[in-house]
């Protein structure tokens, strides 16, 4: 029968067709960040925004997994039992897909977000864990890269000698452009970084800010972060910030400063979605894929590890505040026309559409 006359059938019965199942699985406490989105803690009721996908007709159902067993160097492999459920399973990253595979939690199809995989395999490291954890990987329908960079790589990592699967696809993130609500430009002139991944640079952070300092005494300059031991003087170090100190800094901050090594995860992309959401301009590492996420203002992207280009973008931007501001707003309508939570997972209910 085609498709036509079962649509047809579908309208004279006054039914609908049953909604798409998804299964997130994490190793979170759901109930735990309910709690905490409820108290305002959080920017989305589901991680990453997956409850956005129920305004699209997806059922969205939680399940809690651990991390995978020991480490990935020590896993069998074992899939465990197929039972009847979702449509898909789907997991945030490559780590949450190993255990759900461990687990035994099993859909018709899987996907998952590969996150850190690909700047592992371009430096080498972990060489056992890695073709383990390409086993594993290999067994999903589709997979997401947050970057584009990611995506050849990915392919050819994991597609290589297999004939049909993983479908490998980009996604662009997005955040909860409401939450991070614009604000208006500061007075007062304030550098703000912010972040812990293993892929950032806070002693080039650091020595950027010496350098704004000794050429402007008065700006303030504030670092969250716990790879550092110590900050110089005239340097605010903050160990770890509550949600609500997140957002009073961003409204404070005249310039938010992130620095990373080369990666091709793009390291601080929440950061700089964050902080040109609620207006503010954002002086980024020009790492592969970084483009995606930054306005494109000329002259804001510096390159891994110049902390002279660092600091004198950050000066010039100080030095203008109406150019700084006017910036911050073109940012802002950047973030919400192409990066919100609502378009991440439009774009990620179309994945669970693809063909194989």
């Amino acid at each position: 029968m085609r498709r036509d006359d079962d649509a047809a059938i579908v309208a004279r019965s006054g039914s609908s067709p049953r909604k798409q199942r998804v299964q997130l699985c994490a190793p979170i406490d759901f109930e735990e960040w309910d709690r905490r989105f409820q108290g305002g803690l959080v920017a989305n009721r589901l991680p990453y925004g997956f409850d956005q996908l129920e305004g699209l007709e997806i059922d969205v159902q939680t399940r809690v997994v651990a991390s995978p067993r020991r480490s990935i160097r020590g896993l069998t492999g074992a899939t465990g039992a197929r039972a009847s459920g979702p449509d898909w399973a789907v997991t945030w990253d490559e780590r949450s897909a190993v255990a759900a595979i461990q687990e035994g939690i099993w859909a018709p199809r899987r996907a998952s977000g590969l996150i850190w995989a690909t700047d592992h395999m371009e430096r080498s490291q972990r060489a056992v864990e890695m073709r383990i954890l390409r086993r594993y990987m290999r067994q999903l329908d589709v997979v997401w890269c947050l970057s584009r960079p990611q995506v050849d790589a990915a392919r050819e990592w994991l597609s290589s000698g297999q004939r049909s699967r993983p479908r490998i696809e980009f996604l662009p993130f997005g955040i909860n452009t409401t939450h991070f609500a614009y604000t208006a430009y500061p007075d007062a002139k304030m550098v703000l970084s912010l972040g812990n991944d293993p892929d950032r640079d806070p002693m080039s952070v650091v020595a950027a800010m010496s350098e704004v300092r000794r050429a402007d005494p008065d700006v303030r300059l504030i670092i969250q972060s716990t790879m550092l031991e110590h900050a110089p003087p005239g340097v605010e170090l903050l160990r770890s910030i509550s949600h609500d100190e997140l957002l009073r800094l961003y409204g404070a901050a005249s310039v938010v400063l992130i620095a990373t090594r080369d990666n091709t995860h793009v390291s601080g992309m929440t950061v700089a979605l964050e902080a040109q959401s609620v207006g503010r301009p954002v002086v980024m590492t020009a790492t592969r894929g970084a483009e995606d996420y930054l306005l494109g203002e000329p002259g804001t992207s510096v390159a891994p590890g110049d902390v002279r280009g660092l600091a004198a973008t950050v000066l010039a931007l100080l030095a203008e505040p109406d150019r700084a501001a006017d910036i911050g707003r073109r940012a802002r309508q950047y973030a919400e026309g192409g990066h919100t939570a609502t378009l991440m997972m439009t774009r990620m209910s179309d994945l669970f559409s693809l063909p194989n």
